[in-house]
């Protein structure tokens, strides 16, 4: 085996650092990410080489969506540009400057949509710090049990979890809030039953069931008593950085042409709310563009879509010429008419 020792020249490690951003950013359809691992203003050389050799080696273990990957890169970058130091430099401290700058008051975000990009943010980070540090465990799981064990990198060690200020603190609010998206969750094989469980106490109880789609079969989720006070105090686990590698997204459950008219629906809605925007200002910014997250926001608040099915009729969506991803999850209608018009998802 070679020894990289003797590839310490400015020449050999830009030649070695091409090589590795073309096998990183292989498959994707823009340069978004290619560019930001070229661009030396968002990444030194030392901290681009480690990021390319991280999604190589994601890629190889687990093998997760393009989408995934481009957030992963997007990330990285905006944490080497708000410390200024080399990965393994950083401290705790640095992880919570980064994170920090993501929060808004409820002036800006009254929905507290921030803290969905905190905690995903935190997991992809935590994801990468351990691989950082064990670097030779192909097992994801393996350095999970070793990072807990030897409590290590210290710089991830106790980043909590941060709770949605929205998340139901009274069980008639949770019944409520199941009741809402009851229908979207049949769709997508998942029952909500309510049953008597002490008819002289008129407690109620909540049973959530997943229908397997190879038999009738179904896995019961945990019981929710309706007049538990604690029945939501713990929403932690949902994001504990342990299950990062189990992230993974379920198809739509209804056809694609209903989820599809929902879909334009939301889209022109943002486009119509974009150029009213605008009407008093000069800039020159395509009013026929969306942001894929605020279009991801929108789809979910329609209740027919959760946060996975929106990721992937978006990618579908472009898939079948559609949609065109213009810059780095920017969207806007297709101009092409020759889009296939007839794409059916699997």
């Amino acid at each position: 085996m070679q020894s990289t020792t003797a590839a310490t020249s400015p020449a050999a490690i830009g030649s070695l650092l091409d090589r590795k951003i073309t096998l990183a950013t292989e498959g994707f359809t823009t340069k978004f990410c290619e560019l930001t691992l070229k661009d030396r203003k968002k990444l030194s050389k030392e901290n681009a080489l480690v990021v390319a050799e991280y999604i190589i080696a994601m890629k190889r273990e687990i093998n997760p969506r393009l989408s995934y990957l481009r957030y992963t890169i997007q990330f990285l970058s905006e944490l080497a540009r708000t410390n200024s130091k080399q990965y393994k430099e950083m401290s705790d401290q640095d992880i919570y400057r980064y994170l920090d700058s993501n929060r808004k008051p409820d002036s800006q975000d009254s929905l507290h949509k921030w803290i969905g990009s905190y905690n995903i943010k935190r997991i992809i980070l935590i994801r990468f710090f351990k691989w950082l540090f064990y670097p030779n465990i192909a097992n994801p799981k393996t350095r999970n049990e070793l990072s807990r064990s030897e409590r290590r990198p210290e710089c991830i060690m106790d980043i909590p979890h941060t709770k949605d200020k929205s998340w139901p603190k009274q069980p008639n609010t949770l019944s409520r809030r199941l009741n809402e998206v009851t229908a979207s969750l049949r769709e997508v094989g998942i029952i909500v039953e309510r049953y008597v469980i002490d008819p002289h106490k008129k407690t109620k109880g909540i049973k959530i069931r997943k229908i397997s789609s190879a038999s009738s079969a179904s896995t019961a989720i945990p019981i929710v008593g309706e007049n538990d006070a604690q029945l939501a105090s713990d929403n932690d686990s949902a994001g504990d950085a342990d299950d990062a590698d189990d992230i993974s997204y379920n198809s739509y459950g209804s056809s694609f042409q209903q989820k599809e008219s929902v879909f334009w629906e939301r889209y022109d809605g943002l486009v119509k709310k974009k150029e009213d925007q605008s009407v008093n200002h000069m800039d020159e910014v395509d009013k026929n563009t969306v942001s894929g997250q605020e279009l991801k926001m929108e789809l979910v608040s329609s209740g027919k879509f959760f946060i996975g099915d929106a990721v992937q009729i978006i990618e579908d969506m472009v898939r079948a010429g559609k949609l065109e991803e213009v810059s780095f999850d920017t969207y806007r209608r297709s101009r092409n008419k020759g889009s296939n018009n007839n794409y059916k998802v699997n």
